[in-house]
């Protein structure tokens, strides 16, 4: 008995098989040994000593920034505008690593002047998602307070909660709906609240 041969098939190509073309980097090792601010209004740079930002909701929310020792200039003409704030990590080899904390929009100022010091309390709406909330086991909590209604810690400035988290410490847990940064060069500091 014979068979007829096997018909010859043509070689079949194959689609070149996918590679990584991005490696996440190693998470830096070098630790931050201090802070410095950046903020400006409508493009023009804000020289000031500290400042204090108040962060509240996940979504549209009010923003409150209270600057001290401002420029001598009308920030009431700048309502409106949009104000930027980048914060630049000082790492334990004097390297820095910037990174952008909050953008808003001016809607309110109201000004305290003495006579060694001019302050400014501005009011601003943000537009912002944050995404997936997180639980976040923290390692330091500087101090804790508590009320009948409300939660407070202290810990070292961090860029990484938002509002909405859920901070855990020593057992306790703490939802976050309120974030205030404590911004100066020689001790900057946040304290995040439940309540």
């Amino acid at each position: 008995m014979q068979y007829a041969p096997r018909p010859l098939l043509a070689p079949q190509s194959r689609p070149p098989r996918p590679y990584i073309t991005a490696i996440p980097p190693p998470p830096d090792p070098r630790r931050v040994v201090g802070w410095q601010f950046d903020i400006s209004l409508a493009g023009q740079a804000l020289n000031v000593a500290s400042g204090t930002l108040r962060l509240r909701s996940r979504t549209e929310t009010q923003c409150y920034l209270t600057l001290s020792h401002l420029p001598n200039f009308d920030l009431s003409d700048s309502i409106g505008e949009e104000i930027l704030i980048n914060t630049r990590e000082i790492l334990e080899d004097q390297a820095q690593r910037s990174s952008e904390l909050l953008r808003f929009f001016l809607r309110g100022v109201e000004l305290i002047e003495t006579p060694t010091d001019h302050t400014a309390s501005l009011t601003g709406v943000r537009q912002v998602e944050y995404g997936n909330l997180a639980t976040v086991a923290l390692e330091t909590v500087m101090t804790q307070s508590s009320t009948n209604s409300s939660q407070r810690w202290r810990l070292p400035l961090r860029l990484d909660l938002k509002p909405g988290d859920t901070a855990t410490y020593a057992g306790g847990t703490l939802h976050m709906a309120e974030i205030v940064f404590y911004l100066s060069p020689n001790n900057s500091y946040m304290e995040i609240t439940d309540g």
